[in-house]
């Protein structure tokens, strides 16, 4: 299992998988076209609304309980602007010609604990992982994690956290290749 930073990364994260199709060479993409990986502006709101749309679809159709159907008008400007904005949310951007391919959402999160002997840390939390369909597996995905690692270590952050639903194995197996491991499962019973 390879790890691609040295801090500690310990739960999974919403992922949208590959279908096997329409796969792009890694290393076609990587030196035939330019990769950049740049915070996320204003500007990009319809890239931002678009990639978070067919995030909710997915879960939506997997989950339709726990999910709303997407189109709902609550990917807004204003909501955008609002996560944007806030103070402990990043959004880093991956383009590809300049046409945003990627996105992660990462949000810094005390954690307190809900007992006493839990010690108190300061994680970064990836909230979504989100990766155009034509750019899964092309290492889009990789590279804006690595980011999120130079991003924490910056800040003085140790440990990378995020939270995946049990039937996105796809995402699942993207995290352990990057040396993710589950620290702990949430469980629930549908009375």
């Amino acid at each position: 299992m390879k790890k691609i930073c040295s801090i500690d990364a310990l739960q999974l994260l919403d992922f949208i998988p590959d279908d096997n199709s329409n796969k792009i060479c890694y290393n076609c993409l990587m030196e035939n076209q330019n990769l950049k990986i740049r915070k996320l502006n204003e500007k990009d709101f319809l890239s931002f609304k678009i990639l978070f749309e067919d995030l909710d679809e997915y879960h939506h159709l997997a989950l339709p309980h726990l999910f709303k159907k997407a189109g709902m008008p609550f990917r807004t400007l204003e909501h955008f602007l609002l996560l944007l904005n806030s103070e402990d949310s990043i959004f880093f951007a991956g383009e590809v010609d300049n046409q945003i391919v990627g996105i992660i959402q990462l949000a810094k999160k005390e954690i307190k604990g809900s007992s006493p002997i839990q010690i108190p840390r300061t994680v970064l939390l990836i909230d979504n992982l989100i990766i155009k369909k034509d750019y899964r597996r092309t290492g889009v995905g990789k590279n804006l994690v690595t980011k999120a690692c130079e991003w924490a270590k910056l800040n003085s952050i140790s440990t990378l956290e995020l939270a995946v639903f049990e039937f996105n194995e796809n995402a699942i197996h993207f995290y352990e290749e990057l040396g993710f491991q589950t620290m702990n499962r949430r469980m629930n019973l549908n009375l």
